[in-house]
């Protein structure tokens, strides 16, 4: 199956990488992380303003589209709620996942780093809802095969870490390229805002 590659995802994947790279000069990873958190805030703040803006031009310029911007009909302003109302909604998303391994790393049931827990955060605000649970598989399922081949080949015991460093930039990246497929396979559309 061949991904749809539109501006959006493109803007994302680009996006996400580069808040990776840009506060290069941060001494420490997990701070750098945090920069990273901010810097994809803003980005897709600013990606939502765009739109927004796109959308009422393209309308205006339609013969037909300007009947659908107010003082006509009230789309144009239920367009931008749904479209700001996704946008916060994945950010408290992805506030609750911190809070919750946050409060499971505390409670000395599993052991995750302060980066593991950052990289999730971004993860998450990136790919949205409800494609966080395509997201969250797919880390799984990269962490499980890797830690299965690392049992098997190289007969170590099992360790207290997981080592989802590795592989939750993977996973973001498969999820936003085969995001619409993926939804509509698993029926996770479904549940779309």
């Amino acid at each position: 199956m061949i991904p749809v590659f539109n501006s959006v995802t493109l803007a994302l994947i680009a996006i996400f990488l580069y808040v990776l790279i840009a506060p290069w000069r941060v001494k420490s990873y997990p701070e750098k992380l945090r920069l990273a958190i901010i810097w994809m805030a803003g980005a897709q703040l600013l990606f939502y303003l765009a739109s927004s803006g796109q959308l009422f031009w393209y309308l205006k310029g339609n013969p037909v589209g300007h009947f659908l911007l107010p003082p006509h009909s009230t789309y144009w302003y239920e367009q931008l709620n749904t479209t700001l109302t996704t946008l916060v909604i994945n950010w408290l998303i992805a506030g609750v996942i911190f809070l919750l391994l946050e409060w499971v790393t505390n409670k000395g049931k599993i052991y995750l780093d302060q980066t593991d827990i950052m990289l999730v955060i971004l993860g998450t605000a990136a790919v949205g809802w409800p494609a966080v649970f395509i997201f969250f598989g797919i880390t799984f399922l990269l962490t499980t095969f890797w830690m299965t081949v690392r049992l098997i080949y190289k007969k170590q015991h099992p360790i207290d870490t997981i080592p989802l460093t590795n592989f939750i930039i993977p996973a973001v990246i498969i999820t936003l390229l085969y995001q619409e497929p993926l939804l509509r396979i698993t029926k996770l559309a479904t549940i779309r805002f």
